[in-house]
């Protein structure tokens, strides 16, 4: 299982939208778009 694996299914067992993705990323201080976190959870 690969990280965006993971981070798939915690989105989906949390029901986040891809913009909530990125507001938790931003509080971690990681710098991305809605448009990244889409390719990652492809």
């Amino acid at each position: 299982m690969t990280n965006n694996d993971v981070l798939r299914s915690v989105r989906h067992m949390l029901n986040l939208s891809d913009a909530k993705v990125v507001s938790i990323l931003a509080l971690a201080e990681s710098k991305v778009t809605e448009a990244e976190v889409v390719s990652f959870l492809k």
